[in-house]
């Protein structure tokens, strides 16, 4: 069965599932932790989280680029809270954390600007 759910008081047994994808869903998230402790909550044991998430920018220019970009938009559209997710993931409690760094390449598409922001990203899964 597919859940599509807020990250926080999701409607699941404990233990009961035994695969959470989350595709640019933490960042939409108000609190992450609380949101990783809920997959955790819901995974049986050996259960997987597959993810990918946009991450921080290490270039000083995209993050100051993307923070005014995201700032208009958070108050029109978005509510992205983009952040060290890698981190996070590693430190909520999982057995196993399988993370690769990727910075998405849009061909034919110059990335500069608040576009830099989107690029890096995060990707794998965090056993339980």
């Amino acid at each position: 069965a597919v859940v599509s759910t807020q990250s926080t008081g999701i409607s699941v047994p404990d233990n009961s599932v035994s695969a959470v994808v989350c595709f640019h869903s933490l960042c939409s998230s108000s609190n992450v932790n609380l949101a990783l402790l809920e997959i955790l909550r819901v995974l049986k044991p050996g259960g997987k989280m597959y993810f990918i998430e946009h991450v921080r920018s290490k270039e000083a220019w995209s993050k100051i680029w993307f923070i005014q970009l995201n700032y208009a938009l958070q108050m029109t559209v978005w509510d992205c809270h983009y952040g060290d997710f890698g981190s996070q993931i590693k430190r909520a409690g999982f057995s196993e954390t399988h993370i690769s760094e990727r910075t998405l390449n849009f061909k034919g598409i110059r990335m500069m600007g608040p576009m830099q922001g989107l690029a890096p990203h995060i990707y794998g899964y965090a056993v339980k």
